[in-house]
């Protein structure tokens, strides 16, 4: 493996070490009995490598983790391991390159891939007023389910809503694989600006797809063709995700260690580099014991609980635009404006009506502490897939008039004054929930830290990646 030491002793510039030297499994090795010592001598393999830095000493037992010492750890400890021994510098400006090559090998394809994900599941939409309803003979009721039951493919009339519900179920693992893809290959600081950024398509998404399908309902009108125009809007979009998702699938790693635009020595900086997040690369295992840890953890029934409260509101009062979220206190001032300033003020109901805009950012956020303040993966997979469960259950919520009849009476038209204060009541209670989980994380931070500099304590070598999960790592440290 080449190495920058004596490039770098040369330069001037502050240098940011990165280093792979494992005393633990020189030490470890020491310890093998002599006959074991002979067989297993150091070849470099990974396997090997990996396995003798998870031996335990007994006098370390107790001071960590029960699954240190499971011989299950995430698949960058492979890598890392197989290059015990080596140190390499990496410089600033190396390390500012090597993000910005992973950067345009991946972020672009999650972004389309997100807006097309948006575009798919809002093109019944544009469908619906080009001849959608009438050619399928479906009333509102009807059309109402047709768009529900894509919410529970995340999770007939007749071929509608077959087609619908398996498009949900293919795009059920977009929102949580992204997830996984964030925490992957970026550092904590770095994952919230990754996540906007791929979610912010759809919005594009959304600007993209009016135009197109506004061409083809004029085009379809002035030069009719042997198919309706809601059919051709759903065979072009459909087409261009299907062609998207093979390239996807071509190009898109499955982490660092076979990425087909990184040289060898790049996985190798590009798995070092998020050594930090203390959250490795993945591991395919399904464990029992993480499992069970996110369903009894109380910030994770945090996250569950506001996507259900928070999209509610953002469903009914939003327009039904099926975007989940909420956001920070500009968007509950917004509601306040609606609520409470006379109707003839139209300009500061309007203003209320752009803050609510911002409703959004909260489910980012929250999508963004999932990628960087949950680990171990079964754990994180888990955590993941509840928020996404509840998301689409409050999205239905109002769709399947559980709220609807109750809080949007006739008597109340056309204002619905009780209606948006049951919702704005709902959505300041999402908030005091993203509150919560910004004070148990720092609980959490504390006493993690109470621990590590607990006398006795010591931290086991490669313990970033044995797929340790946040709240049985020590190390982990909770973004705020």
């Amino acid at each position: 493996m080449h190495t920058y030491a004596e490039r770098q002793s040369a330069r001037s510039a502050i240098v940011t070490p990165v280093s792979f030297d494992r005393p633990l499994i020189a030490e470890h090795m020491m310890k093998m009995p002599a006959d074991q010592d002979k067989r297993q001598s150091i070849d470099g393999t990974a396997e090997k490598a990996t396995a003798m830095s998870l031996e335990p000493h007994a006098s370390e037992i107790q001071q960590t983790p029960k699954h240190v010492f499971d011989n299950d750890p995430d698949e960058a400890l492979k890598l890392v391991a197989a290059h015990a021994g080596e140190t390499i510098l990496l410089s600033p400006e190396e390390q500012s390159k090597l993000l910005k090559k992973i950067d345009f090998s991946i972020m672009p394809l999650l972004c389309l891939v997100y807006g097309l994900n948006y575009l798919d599941k809002t093109t019944l939409s544009y469908a619906s007023i080009v001849g959608f309803k009438t050619d399928l003979h479906i009333g509102v009721s009807e059309y109402n389910w047709v768009a529900s039951i894509f919410y529970f493919g995340y999770l007939d009339f007749r071929g509608a809503l077959a087609v619908r519900f398996f498009l949900g179920a293919a795009e059920a693992a977009v929102s949580p694989g992204f997830v996984l893809f964030t925490s992957q290959w970026y550092t904590a600081p770095e994952q919230g600006t990754r996540v906007s950024w791929w979610f912010s398509f759809n919005g594009w998404g959304q600007i993209l797809g009016g135009v197109v399908a506004y061409g083809i309902a004029v085009g379809t009108e002035k030069h009719p063709l042997s198919i309706k125009g809601w059919q051709l809007i759903f065979l072009v979009f459909g087409l261009f995700t299907a062609l998207l998702g093979a390239i996807f699938l071509y190009w898109m790693p499955d982490s660092q260690l076979n990425a087909r635009f990184l040289t060898e020595n790049e996985r190798l900086m590009a798995v070092e580099r998020i050594r930090v997040n203390n959250q490795g690369v993945g591991n395919k295992h399904f464990k029992w014991y993480q499992c069970k840890e996110a369903l009894t953890d109380p910030m994770i029934w945090a996250f569950v609980l506001f996507a259900l409260l928070a999209n509610i509101p953002n469903v009914a009062a939003a327009g039904n635009s099926g975007r989940g979220g909420t956001g920070p206190l500009l968007a509950i001032i917004g509601l306040f404006l609606i609520r409470f300033l006379p109707s003839e003020n139209r300009g500061g109901r309007l203003a209320g009506y752009y803050l609510w805009g911002s409703s959004s950012t909260g489910f980012v956020c929250l999508l963004s502490l999932i990628s960087s303040n949950i680990a171990g993966w079964t754990k994180k997979t888990t955590a993941a897939a509840c928020y996404l469960v509840a998301y689409c259950v409050g999205n239905n919520a109002y769709k399947w008039q559980i709220i609807g009849p109750q809080v949007f009476r006739p008597g109340d038209a056309p204002a619905y004054h009780n209606a948006i204060t049951v919702l704005l009541v709902t959505f300041i209670v999402a908030y005091f929930i993203m509150i919560f989980i910004y004070f148990w994380c720092r609980r959490q931070n504390i006493a993690k830290a109470a621990i590590r500099m607990a006398p006795g304590y010591s931290k086991i070598e490669g313990q970033e990646f044995m797929d340790l999960t946040d709240r049985e790592n020590p190390e982990f440290i909770y973004s705020l």
